[in-house]
C-alpha cells in the first residue's frame, strides 16, 4: 500500500472541545493513503502472489465496474480472462499480472482488454510491479491501469482518415462527415483549407465559413504559445504527430476544451497541410478542474484547506523574503462553537462556520489568504504587514466583525474569537505554524475574545 505520511504538528495542544477529535481525524495515517489512492485518476490495485485483490481504489472500481472482491471471486474461479486489443484472448504466459507474479517481470503501460462487470470489453494501458518484502522476496503486485478504449478508437479514426485522404478527398470528406470529432486540415501558414461538418455542430460556425481562417483566431491567447510550438516541431518532422490542449472559441463567444491531434502530412501530394483531428474534452477538462479544487479547499466553506495553506506557507515567506517584508498567520479558533452544537445541532453549526467564513475574507485583504484549518479553526496569511500595530487591527477586526448575531433556522447566535498571531521574521516556514497555534493557546487561557503575539508578554 502506497504510504502517504500523516501531517503532524509538533505541541499540538490538548483538546479544547468536542471538536478535536475530528481534528485528530485528520492525522489518520490510513485515511490519507485512501484519500490519495481514491484521488488517483487511474485504477490503481494490489494482489496476493495468491492473485486475491486486497485493494482496488474508487477509479479502479469504476473502472471495471467490479469491487476487490469482486474481482479476487473471478480470479480465484479461473474466470478473470485477459484479451489483446483485436478480443482474442490472451495466452497465459503473456499476460501482465502473470508475468510479473512468476517472473518478477515490471510492466510498463501494455494495452489489454478486460471485461467490466456489466460484460463489456475495454482496452486498458496496464503497468505492474512487484512488490518486495524486507527479506527480498515477493509478496504481491502493484497493477495500475486506465482505460484507453476511446484513444485506441480515436487513433484507429485517424489512420482510417489519412488512408482515405491518401487515396480520394472525396471518399475522406465521406468517411469524417459522421464523425463527432473536428476533422480539419491546414496549410503550412495555419490557415484551414478543409473542415469536417463536425466543426460546424461544435463551435457554431455556419458550414464553410471557417476556410481561409487562420486556426490561431480561434484559439484562446493562453492557449496560443504551447500550440504554436507543437506547430512548429511538426514542421520539422515529416509525417509527425503531436497533440496538444487548446480551447476554441465558439460562434456564441464560449470556449470549448479541445484536444488536437495533429499530423504533419505537407509532402502529401493529396493533402499538402497538417491533418488535425479536434476532440472536445470539455467535460473531462471540467472535472479534472472540480477535482483539483476539491483537493485544495474546505467543501463546507469554499476556502482553501490545510494542504493548500502549507503549500502557499512556503511560496509566501520566500516572496517576502525577496522584498524585505514579512508573513503573518493568524490561528483562529471560535469561541463558544461547542455550545451552538450542542444547543442547535450540528447542521447549525455548519450554517456558522459558513457565515463566519464569509465575514473573514471580507474582513481582510483580497491577497491574503483564509483557509479553514479544521473544525472550528481558521488560519489567515497575510504578506507584507508593515507593522505589529497592523497585526493587532487585523485580529480586532476579526472578532469586530462577529459582533452582529449570527442568524441560524433555530434563532440567532452570537461567537467570538480567540487569535494568536506569529511573524516570520521571527519564525522559520516549519515553526511558524506552530509559533502561531502556541500563541491561541494562550489566548484562549486567558479567556473569550482575546489575541496573542508569540512572545509578548500578556495577551490583549
Amino acid at each position: 500500500m502506497l504510504g502517504v505520511p500523516g501531517l503532524r504538528r509538533r505541541g499540538e495542544r490538548a483538546a479544547r472541545d468536542d471538536g478535536s477529535a475530528d481534528r485528530r481525524a485528520l492525522f489518520d495515517a490510513q485515511a490519507f493513503q485512501r484519500a490519495a489512492l481514491d484521488a488517483l485518476d487511474q485504477g490503481i490495485g494490489m494482489s496476493d502472489l495468491q492473485g486475491r485483490v486486497l485493494l482496488l481504489n474508487r477509479k479502479g472500481e469504476e473502472l471495471l465496474g467490479l469491487t476487490a472482491d469482486q474481482v479476487t471471486e473471478q480470479v480465484l474461479a479461473g474466470e478473470w480472462v485477459t484479451y489483446d486489443e483485436e478480443g482474442e484472448v490472451l495466452p497465459t504466459e503473456r499476460r501482465p499480472n502473470v508475468r510479473t507474479l512468476l517472473l518478477g517481470e515490471s510492466v510498463r503501460q501494455e494495452a489489454v482488454g478486460w471485461r467490466r462487470g456489466d460484460g463489456k470489453l475495454r482496452i486498458f494501458s496496464v503497468s505492474t510491479e512487484s512488490i518486495v518484502g524486507p527479506d527480498g522476496e515477493r509478496t504481491g503486485i502493484v497493477t495500475a491501469f486506465y482505460d484507453i478504449t476511446d484513444q485506441r478508437r480515436a487513433e484507429r479514426r485517424q489512420r482510417i482518415a489519412e488512408a482515405a485522404l491518401e487515396s480520394e478527398r472525396a471518399r475522406f470528406s465521406a468517411l469524417v462527415e459522421r464523425s463527432s470529432d473536428i476533422i480539419c486540415i491546414l496549410d503550412a501558414e495555419g490557415e484551414l483549407t478543409y473542415a469536417s461538418p463536425a466543426g460546424s455542430r461544435l463551435l457554431g460556425h455556419p458550414p464553410g465559413t471557417q476556410i481561409g481562417m487562420s486556426f490561431a483566431d480561434l484559439v484562446h491567447h493562453e492557449d496560443l504559445p504551447p500550440l504554436t510550438d507543437t506547430f512548429n516541431d511538426l514542421l520539422r518532422e515529416p509525417g509527425g504527430t503531436r497533440s496538444v490542449m487548446a480551447r476554441l472559441k465558439k460562434d456564441d463567444g464560449t470556449w470549448v476544451h479541445t484536444e488536437v491531434v495533429a499530423t504533419n502530412r505537407l509532402q502529401d501530394p493529396a493533402v499538402q497541410g497538417f491533418v488535425a483531428n479536434v476532440r472536445d474534452v470539455t467535460e473531462r477538462a471540467q472535472a479534472a478542474a472540480l477535482l483539483s479544487w476539491q483537493a485544495f479547499h474546505d467543501p463546507l466553506t469554499g476556502l482553501p484547506n490545510r494542504p493548500l495553506l502549507l503549500d502557499r506557507l512556503p511560496q509566501a515567506m520566500d516572496r517576502c523574503q525577496r522584498r524585505g517584508s514579512r508573513v503573518v498567520l493568524f490561528f483562529v479558533d471560535l469561541d463558544g462553537f461547542k455550545a451552538v452544537n450542542d444547543n442547535h445541532g450540528h447542521h447549525a453549526g455548519d450554517l456558522l462556520l459558513v457565515e463566519v467564513a464569509r465575514r473573514f475574507e471580507g474582513t481582510v485583504r483580497a491577497h491574503d489568504t483564509v483557509a479553514r484549518f479544521g473544525g472550528d479553526e481558521f488560519v489567515i496569511l497575510a504578506e507584507d504587514l508593515g507593522s505589529d500595530e497592523e497585526a493587532l487591527q487585523i485580529a480586532e477586526r476579526l472578532n469586530q466583525v462577529l459582533e452582529d448575531p449570527i442568524a441560524l433556522p433555530s434563532g440567532s447566535v452570537r461567537v467570538s474569537a480567540s487569535v494568536g498571531i506569529a511573524f516570520s521574521d521571527d519564525h522559520g516556514v516549519d515553526d511558524l505554524l506552530l509559533a502561531a497555534d502556541v500563541a491561541l493557546y494562550r489566548a484562549k487561557a486567558a479567556g473569550k475574545a482575546r489575541y496573542v503575539i508569540h512572545g509578548a508578554d500578556a495577551p490583549a
